[in-house]
């Protein structure tokens, strides 16, 4: 196997990136979640593992340590500044170091991970189960307007947690929820719809 993109894959980077140019700044970084599930994965760490690092940063803001990574590399990070607070005060010390080991130490401790894809990397929350013992299921769904168009990126999440995905080029959905759930579904410009999951394994 190898480590570089093939044309296909390329390609798909660039529909990405075309994308992204027309969509409001704060879904970009939910469509670009949807591409890690689209064959791209193999490409992830090529650059994070090859690029090596030199920080030193004393009681500095987590968004100072991320303009200083983007400033060293090629890197950039998507992510919403609800969920991932940037203010927060770190330290950290690498010589040399790729951006996974980094990371690890800024976000030790909290509930935020991240995802690298090539040069975009992408924070969010951890999912977190409300119980062992609470029953899942997996639920697919299609998000269209009156014409019957499908919605790209539309919000998908269970009410009352912060676990949820986006739609992707089809307007469609893959989510695992709680049994009994309810989705809420928004995008900018449309009123938000709530939908029972009850016993159905299929939205349409």
């Amino acid at each position: 196997m190898t480590n570089n993109l093939s044309i296909q894959q390329f390609g798909m980077v660039n529909l990405l990136f075309a994308i992204l140019k027309k969509i409001p700044l704060r879904m970009r970084l939910t469509v670009i979640m949807l591409f890690l599930s689209f064959g791209l994965l193999q490409a992830t760490n090529t650059y994070g593992q090859s690029t090596s690092l030199t920080l030193e940063v004393n009681n500095e803001t987590v968004q100072e340590v991320l303009d200083q990574i983007e400033a060293q590399s090629e890197f950039k990070f998507f992510y919403n500044n609800k969920q991932v607070n940037t203010d927060r005060l770190v330290s950290i010390k690498s010589n040399e170091q790729n951006v996974f080991s980094i990371l690890n130490e800024v976000f030790k401790g909290t509930n935020i991970t991240y995802k690298v894809l090539d040069k975009s990397i992408i924070l969010s929350l951890k999912e977190k189960k409300d119980s062992v013992s609470q029953s899942y299921r997996k639920i697919s769904g299609r998000v269209v307007d009156m014409n019957g168009e499908p919605i790209i990126g539309a919000n998908v999440v269970v009410k009352g947690s912060t676990a949820g995905t986006v739609t992707d080029l089809e307007g469609t959905f893959n989510l695992e929820v709680p049994d009994n759930s309810i989705l809420q579904i928004s995008y900018i410009g449309y009123n938000q719809q709530e939908i029972p999951v009850k016993d159905q394994a299929t939205l349409l």
